[in-house]
């Protein structure tokens, strides 16, 4: 005669066999980036208890200290790359540009611009909206010394017409 375990058992060792296949799954299936280093994450948030809500960027620069300008960050379960300081994003958005190419979806922006734009696209959008930007800012001069000319002359009788006001409103001048 067969002693059968009592239905509490049964159900706490079906649950622990699903959560195991349901971990070696996720395993498998994961991608291995390579990310740079960053903050250790706590489970489920991330890193979330060591960010400044109100200002942000001073947690970044914190942190860039201990890790450089290129660290990773966990927001929750996603990782995202912190980029900090003028020479970090030059490098990642113009010499490595393509490898940045892909970022993840922001839901806000896919109700604005359903994922159209140089900021917001991605992968292959985001390539060809960036060549085609590109060139139409060259054809109009960007990078050559005669649009700069007339640009700092613009801004010279610009400014000659707001100081000829004293001080006094010139919203009448547009």
């Amino acid at each position: 005669m067969a002693i059968l375990p009592e239905p509490v058992t049964l159900s706490l060792i079906c649950i622990l066999v699903m959560m195991c296949v349901k971990i070696l799954m996720d395993q498998t299936k994961k991608k291995k980036y390579n990310f740079p280093p960053g903050p250790r994450p706590l489970p489920l948030i991330g890193n979330m208890h060591i960010l400044d809500i109100k200002r942000q960027d001073y947690t970044f620069m914190e942190l860039a200290k201990t890790y450089g300008n290129f660290f990773t960050f966990h927001f929750g379960k996603a990782k995202a790359v912190v980029l900090v300081g003028y020479e970090a994003n030059q490098e990642a958005l113009v010499k490595a540009n393509y490898d940045f190419g892909n970022r993840a979806p922001i839901p806000i922006a896919d109700d604005f611009q359903n994922s159209h734009g140089v900021i917001f696209s991605n992968e292959e959008t985001w390539k060809v909206t960036r060549r085609f930007t590109l060139s139409i800012l060259r054809d109009l001069g960007m990078g050559k010394r005669p649009i700069e000319g007339s640009i700092i002359n613009e801004l010279q009788y610009l400014n000659a017409l707001i100081g000829s006001h004293n001080g006094e409103s010139y919203s009448k001048l547009i």
